[in-house]
C-alpha cells in the first residue's frame, strides 16, 4: 500500500494467483476432479433429502391424527379432579375388592359432573364412557376412566388413597 501524491486516493496493491493451465496430457486428472465434484453433490444432496424427510410430515407421522391428546387430557383431568373431590369415606367402597360404577352420563344427570366442563372439540359417547372405583388395599381406592370420544377410547388409572 502506497500513497500517489499526483493522485488523491490510496491505491492498494492486490496479490496475484497463477491458475493452472489445463493440459491435455493430464485428462484422467480432470476426470478424477469432475468424479469429485459429481460424487460430492451427490453426497450433499443425499443429506439434504434425509434432512428434510426427518424433519417433514412424513418422517413424524404417517396416518393423519384424527383427535388431539390435550382434548383427552383436559376431559380426563377434569373427570378425575371432580371424583376425587366428590368422593369421601361415606360413598366410597367398603371391602377390599368392592367397586361401583357410574357411566358418564349417571355423573351428569346425579350433577357430579357438568356436562358443558367436557371439551366440545370432542363428541363424546357418555353412555358408554365410565368410571370404575375399586378398593385394593386398607384405604387405597382405583380410580378407573373409560372415556370414548370420536370411536377413539381413552382409559386413565389412577391409585389414590383416604
Amino acid at each position: 500500500m502506497y500513497e500517489n501524491k499526483n493522485k488523491r486516493g490510496i491505491n492498494i496493491d492486490l496479490p496475484t494467483f497463477k491458475l493452472p493451465k489445463f493440459n491435455k496430457k493430464n485428462s484422467n486428472d480432470s476426470k478424477k476432479t469432475i468424479f469429485n465434484i459429481i460424487f460430492k453433490f451427490a453426497v450433499i444432496c443425499l443429506f439434504f433429502f434425509i434432512f428434510i424427510f426427518c424433519f417433514s410430515k412424513f418422517g413424524k407421522s404417517i396416518k393423519p391424527v384424527e383427535h388431539e391428546e390435550k382434548d383427552f387430557n383436559t376431559n380426563l383431568t377434569y373427570i378425575k379432579s371432580t371424583l376425587l373431590d366428590y368422593y369421601n369415606i361415606n360413598n366410597l367402597p367398603k371391602i377390599n375388592g368392592d367397586s361401583t360404577s357410574y357411566t358418564i352420563s349417571e355423573l351428569i344427570d346425579k350433577e357430579i359432573l357438568v356436562k358443558s366442563n367436557i371439551n366440545k372439540n370432542e363428541e363424546c359417547d357418555l353412555k358408554s364412557s365410565y368410571v370404575v372405583i375399586t378398593k385394593t388395599k386398607n384405604s387405597i381406592y382405583n380410580l378407573k376412566i373409560s372415556l370414548l370420544c370420536n370411536d377413539i377410547e381413552e382409559v386413565l388409572e389412577y391409585d389414590f388413597k383416604k
